[in-house]
């Protein structure tokens, strides 16, 4: 504490001497007292707030009660960058405020919700507490300066939220709308937030001098102001700049004094993306040892943090400079972290909103029903928008996959064999032995890219249509018998028509069938295919029996994981991804699959299918 924060405390105690019966002064200056701690981040000043919240409590003054909570809520954000606490705050403070008597306060809250949900990756809730803040303040007719500050960060937060997650071009509209209410409040902090947010938002084949000229200019306003988060990240933001423009003297010490700056702030969301981005900077200047440091650092913050919002370009980045190094298995581990982190949004966004459409419906179709309607379809333009952007960031993995990660194997892959027929009788055994061990890793990872997209394109919902399973069975049963080097002896009943997609059906009897075959130690391959009536009348029940050798009862349900395998492979052969597959596409249907004991001998895949008739 400086020397002038102390006779502020010093004024503030003899103040409250001479006045000890007049409470209610008291409390304004204590909240006096706090805000000037707070402009100047000093995280003692919270003391005062705490105690004036106590005392307006105490007094049962709401208009106080309501200033001291709003104090509390902006020193969890802007020193503490406490988001929990925060939300935990808000919380409170709509259980005692009347929304219509104090519009600007309830607003603030339900900003504060929106952050914390964003950082967590409840986006559906985060938009949705920043549209109630919106719509509040704008129909508030008597808003003041820090009412308009509250409704710009809501139309700011709400423009970054949609660009977190690639939703249409509605981030244009809100951000040009928080620039013109920053403005006419002359908050050049606010303004300063926009231009840096405007910098990224630039095309991907603008020219970085302009990019760089714009966070310069952003990085001025914010060096003059107080929001230190949003200056260390529009530090970062110039620094990597430099360094896109081959500029490392410059760039990364600029990256690191924004590093400081937030590891002081505690801001764990905005530290991880900040590491990230350092990441990235050593990468692109080759040195990748560097790079792997910060990113095994920033998963370790956001997933302490909880915050899911930015682990998806962690482990994307993560991938690249592995695979640069020639790490393939791990650049391929680091690929399905981030697949499952876009599924995840992916799944989250769709049930959510189905859940949030029927709730609402119910509440308010009484009353207002056309306009419910209009709003609804309006909501599910707005979601299969996103649902169509996380599909195209899917289909872009499965490109990165194929080509980014395939690309090098096969190089690897032709220079082993040009090694080999260069040295053709120059090898002694190890070494020999040494060159198959590398071709044989090669071809293994390639295996893996491969069964890795099949999974992929499993996970993207595909229209249901009618599937006659006969058909189904009799194209997999002549690629299986024409295959198989023993006698296959295959009976099936009348199979019936399901709710499926052909494509996938082959896959999942293929698999099954073609098991069935592999995993089987007789001279006589037998299969047997039946079909029964589900508890559930309105669907099929399949299985598929073998007279293989069977699978243990204790690794019935982990075979289903991906890539699990029972088996080395020198003895049977395969990715371990099939059977993940068919249990991916039957829970599609709504289905589910499990194993039993076979009558044959062997191993029973049961597994039910919507009827279709």
């Amino acid at each position: 504490m400086n020397f002038s924060d102390k006779l502020k405390v010093s004024a503030y105690k003899t103040y409250r001497t001479q006045n000890p019966n007049d409470m209610h002064n008291e409390i304004e200056d204590l909240l006096r007292t706090a805000r000037e701690f707070r402009k100047k981040r000093n995280p003692e000043g919270l003391k005062f707030a705490e105690k004036a919240y106590e005392l307006a409590r105490k007094a049962k003054n709401v208009p106080l009660l309501i200033d001291s909570f709003r104090e509390r809520l902006s020193y969890s954000f802007s020193v503490l960058s406490d988001y929990e606490g925060a939300a935990k705050i808000a919380e409170e403070l709509l259980e005692v405020v009347d929304k219509e008597e104090y519009p600007e306060a309830t607003a603030q809250a339900w900003n504060s919700l929106g952050v914390k949900n964003d950082i967590i990756g409840n986006y559906i809730a985060s938009r949705d507490y920043y549209l109630l803040a919106i719509g509040l303040l704008e129909a508030y007719k008597n808003i003041t300066p820090r009412g308009i500050s509250t409704l710009a960060n809501a139309f700011y937060n709400l423009s970054k939220l949609f660009v977190q997650i690639d939703v249409g071009e509605e981030h244009f509209e809100y951000l040009a709308k928080a620039d013109k209410l920053f403005a006419s409040i002359g908050d050049s902090t606010g303004q300063a937030r926009v231009w840096n947010l405007k910098a990224t938002l630039l095309p991907n084949d603008a020219p970085m001098e302009e990019r760089l000229a714009l966070f310069e200019e952003a990085l001025k306003h914010f060096e003059k102001g107080e929001d230190l988060t949003g200056c260390a990240s529009c530090l970062t933001n110039v620094g990597f700049a430099h360094c896109h423009l081959k500029n490392f003297e410059k760039g990364i010490p600029l990256m690191l004094q924004g590093y400081e700056m937030l590891k002081k702030l505690d801001n764990a969301p905005m530290l991880g993306f900040l590491l990230h981005q350092l990441a990235e900077a050593e990468r692109m200047r080759g040195n990748n040892e560097a790079a792997l440091d910060y990113l095994r650092q920033s998963e370790e913050i956001l997933l302490k943090a909880n915050a899911k919002v930015f682990l998806n370009v962690v482990y994307k980045g993560w991938a690249t400079t592995l695979a640069d190094i020639g790490d393939y298995e791990g650049a391929y581990s680091k690929l399905l972290n981030f697949v499952d982190q876009v599924t995840e949004r992916i799944g989250f966004d769709r049930h959510a909103a189905v859940a949030e459409a029927k709730l609402r419906f119910e509440l308010e179709k009484k009353e207002k029903e056309s306009e419910l309607l209009k709003k609804k379809n309006i909501e599910i333009e707005l979601f299969n928008e996103r649902l169509q952007q996380s599909n195209a960031e899917l289909n872009q993995f499965a490109y990165v996959a194929s080509h980014d990660l395939k690309e090098p194997l096969r190089m690897v892959s032709n220079y082993m064999q040009l090694l080999e027929k260069s040295l053709a009788g120059n090898l002694n055994e190890d070494q020999a032995a040494y060159m198959r061990f590398a071709s044989d890793g090669a071809k293994r990872m390639y295996s893996l890219i491969d069964s890795l997209l099949l999974f992929s394109r499993a996970t993207v919902d595909t229209a249901l249509q009618e599937v006659d399973l006969n058909d189904v069975l009799d194209e997999v049963s002549r690629t299986v018998m024409g295959s198989s080097s023993r006698p296959v002896d295959m009976d099936a009943d009348d199979l019936p028509y399901v709710l499926a997609d052909s494509h996938q059906m082959v896959q999942v009897f293929q698999n099954l069938i073609a098991n069935a075959v592999k995993y089987n130690d007789k001279e006589i391959v037998k299969v047997r295919v039946a079909v029964t009536t589900d508890s559930d009348p309105k669907m099929y029940q399949i299985t598929i029996a073998d007279n293989g050798i069977g699978i243990p009862l204790q690794h019935r349900e982990k075979v289903f994981d991906l890539f699990k395998r029972l088996h080395h492979k020198e003895q049977y052969s395969g990715t371990g991804i099939g059977l993940s597959i068919c249990k991916k596409i039957i829970g599609q249907t709504g289905g589910r699959i499990g194993i039993e004991d076979s009558e044959l001998g062997g191993t029973a895949f049961v597994f039910t299918l919507p009827a279709a008739r």
